[in-house]
């Protein structure tokens, strides 16, 4: 799934949900209106599995290639 870029990262503002697509891509959804705001390639190779936030400013994904992304948010 892909997911239009809207806006920096840096300008996210109000409650987000955090999703992973089964091609690696790690989307950013803003909970008030259900919109897509941002897409992140978080896994070369096959889907995410796994998403958590870590502190108040760290997220950490994981996927099928065995890799782990840490993000600062």
């Amino acid at each position: 799934m892909s997911c239009p870029h809207k806006k920096e990262l840096g300008d996210l503002t109000g409650p987000l949900a955090w999703s992973g697509g089964g091609d690696g891509t790690l989307l950013v959804h803003e909970l008030l209106t259900g919109q897509c705001l941002y897409g992140l390639g978080a896994t070369a190779n096959g889907g995410v599995r796994c998403i958590s936030l870590v502190g108040p400013d760290r997220l950490v994904v994981a996927g099928d290639d065995g890799n782990v992304m840490i993000y600062s948010i």
